[in-house]
Parts: C-alpha cells; structure tokens; sequence
C-alpha cells in the first residue's frame, strides 16, 4: 500500500474516532458566598431572602420522570431557604454556556459536595444519586426558538437576566414540564413557560467545611494574613472595603498553594487596607475592569466576562462591607461541584469566584456586647439601631455565630479566675 493510502486510511479511521462532543466548547461561571469571622473560620449563616429571580426559576423536580412532575413543582423559590436554615457555603447563580458546531442534544448532570443544586432553569430532575440532570437540544443563537425565552424583566429579573448578554452563545432547550401551582391547590394550573434559555442556570448551597481561601484579621485591625489552603495556585484575589460609602482596594496576584516549613505558612501573604481610594460608585468602575480582565484571562470570554461583573457589580463592589473577591482554580470548581457532560466537550472552562464576607473584629466584640446586656436594662430601639449600625446586612446571623464563641470564651475564663481566686 503506498504511503499516501496509508494516510488517507489513518485520517479517516481518526474521523471515525473522534469523540461525539468533539466540537463542543463549554464555558461556566459562578461563584461562592463564604462568611469568615476575624480568626478566618468559616461561619454558618443563612438568607432569609435571596436575592430575587424569576417566577419560572424552580426547585429541581426529585423524580426521574419527567410526567409524574407536574404535581411537585411549586411556588416560585425568590426567598428560598435552606431546608436547615444554615448553611456555610452558598453557591449563586452559576451558568453554563454552550458553542457546538452543529445542532446536537446534551445532558448535563450536576451536584454540590455536601450540599445541593437548589434552584434551575431550564427544568432539570433530581436523581437518585442526589445529582441534578438537565436534558435538552442545542440550537444556534438566532433560531426561532429564541422567541420562546422567557422574559426577565424588573428588579426579579435584574441579576439573572445580565447573564444573557452573550450573544454567540448556543440556545438550551430542555425537556418541556407541565408545572402546576401549589399542592393545596393542585387543581389549579399555572401558565406553561417554554424550558428554552441562552444557557443552563443552578443555584446552590451546602455545609462543606470551607478552609481553601482563609484571612485572619492582625492585631492591627486594617491588616489581613491571607492563606492559600488549596492544592492550586489561586490566581488573583481582589480584596475590598466599603464603608459609608468609601471604597478602599488592593490586590494580590498569584497566591501559591501551600507550603508548610518550621511551624509556618511560607505561602501567606499580608495586606493592609489604606485610606479609601473613593467614592464606592467611582471606584466600582476600575473594579469591575479589572475583574474582566481577569476573567477572561482565565478562559471566559469577554462577553461572558462582562456578563458574570453586570450581575454581581453592586453585591461586589458597592454593597457595605469587607470582603475577598478571588478567583479560583479549577481544579476547585471541580471538586465542590462536580459536574459531567455527554457528550464530553473538547473544551470545558469553569472560572468560579469566591466571595468571602469577613466580620471584624470590632463587629464581633460590640455585637458580643449588644446581645449580653441584661434584657430589662436594654432600651429596644436603641439597640437595635445600633445592631444595625454594624453593617453586617444580611450576614447578621452568621456574625451572631462568632459573637456567641467570644461570649462562651470570657465565660469560661471568668469561670477559671473564680476557681483559682477561691483557692
């Protein structure tokens, strides 16, 4: 056989074995809300209010058919709260967005380590396994089905629908579902809206120990020792504070995986909060760049860069409070919530933010203080001005956590100062 057969026989045996998703590309953002107090301990707290969403975004359905569903979808989850009130890892609105070659029909199957998918769109079922699988169809960005998506107007539909404004990304349609309204009212049918969307949208939250990215508040309480506890390089962590309406900012690049030698972390690394560097809304404007830049460097696409910063910018960047903004490798997207597509991508990138809440020191203490007052002595309103002048919003109840520790702890140190004193 002459050596040019022998090359055609190899490349057409090559095409024949290529894998189904061979021209599938994936890309996925999404983030995770960790509160910390001053010692960098992850603290469970809850959300009596979630952020709004749609009337169409749902709990999964737990069953595998897709028939016996219709009874068991309910009320819209806009204030959804975890079945235990407490969680310690909050998963928000991570979204997959797909760029076949062709027309093609996908599954997805997620889940949450120590935790659950709370919240979808398209429809999705729960299995046994405890995953969540979206089943649907592929179809280019400019076919009819566009018509059948959904509207996302209003403040409910605000963050979800910044989401969408990537235009080349590839329409999901999934398997259609029947929903009904509330079990009390099985009868009553609500208006069927068509599973078709510009991706596939989940929402989680779970009570994984979370230890992977920790800052512990100094002695001098505008300075932070941040510590990588993964096994990967986190590549940027933005860290921020807003306070009466200033923005204080500085960043670190590049913070190693870690390195244990002599009782210390090599990897640490110190930052320190300067004076703010202006007005929040003005300086939410440099943020939000550098978070592009950022996301894109790590394989997003601008648009999709740009979409990810439209829907958070003003928890991020402007809401009250210190935090880390970091970007995480993805080998830790991986591990927290596994995720499997068939057919395989050629080309997945998942690019995961997490955004870390630290209470301070000072708010520990003075809601340790507020909280232990005698209760007859306690002028009310006074005080709850002054819990609300901690700025802690809706992390309260986890702050509540912290505080309860510091009370327990001057507990048991009077407790022993009594015991010797009366020795």
């Amino acid at each position: 056989m002459k050596k040019s057969h022998i090359l055609v026989v190899a490349a057409t045996l090559a095409a024949v074995t290529l894998p189904a998703g061979a021209g599938l590309k994936v890309h996925e953002w999404g983030t995770f809300t960790v509160l910390e107090g001053s010692d960098g301990a992850a603290l469970e707290w809850y959300l009596p209010q979630a952020s709004e969403l749609p009337a169409f975004v749902k709990a999964p359905v737990g069953t595998t058919s897709a028939v016996s569903v219709a009874s068991k979808i309910t009320t819209p989850l806009a204030r959804f709260g975890s079945q235990s009130g407490k969680d310690i890892v909050r998963m928000e609105t991570p979204v997959l967005y797909f760029y076949p070659e062709a027309e093609m029909d996908v599954t997805v199957r997620a889940s949450m380590a120590q935790g659950r998918i709370t919240e979808v769109f398209p429809p999705a079922l729960l299995t046994t396994d405890g995953s969540t699988t979206w089943k649907g169809t592929l179809s280019r960005p400019d076919s009819a089905e566009l018509a059948r998506v959904p509207g996302a107007e209003g403040a409910p539909g605000r963050h979800y629908g910044a989401a969408r404004a990537v235009p080349e990304a590839w329409l999901f349609r999934g398997q259609p579902v029947k929903m009904q309204g509330p079990e009390r009212d099985a009868a009553k049918t609500v208006a069927v809206v068509e599973p078709v969307d510009h991706f596939v949208f989940y929402r989680g939250a779970g009570n994984r120990r979370w230890a992977e990215l920790t800052a512990v508040q100094d002695a001098q309480p505008d300075t932070y020792t941040v510590i990588n506890n993964h096994g990967d390089a986190i590549p940027r962590v933005l860290a921020l504070r807003v306070k009466d309406g200033q923005c204080s900012w500085t960043m670190i690049d590049h913070l190693s995986p870690p390195k244990f030698e002599e009782g210390r972390f090599l990897n640490q690394q110190k930052f320190t909060f300067s004076p703010a560097a202006g007005p929040a809304a003005e300086v939410a404007v440099r943020l939000r760049g550098v978070m592009v830049e950022t996301l894109t460097a790590e394989g997003l696409t601008p648009a999709e860069a740009a979409a990810m910063v439209a829907t958070w910018d003003d928890l991020w960047f402007t809401e009250p409070g210190t935090r880390l903004l970091a970007v995480l490798p993805q080998s830790l997207a991986d591990a927290m919530v596994p995720l499997k597509i068939t057919p395989a991508p050629s080309e997945l990138d998942r690019v995961f933010v997490a955004r870390v809440e630290l209470v301070s020191r000072d708010q520990e203490q003075a809601m340790a203080a507020l909280l232990t007052e005698p209760a007859g002595t306690q002028d009310k309103p006074a005080a709850s001005r002054k819990l609300a002048e901690l700025g802690l919003g809706r992390f309260g109840a986890g702050a509540l956590e912290r505080a309860s520790v510091l009370v327990k702890e001057a507990m048991h140190l009077r407790f022993a100062e009594l015991s010797r004193a009366g020795k």
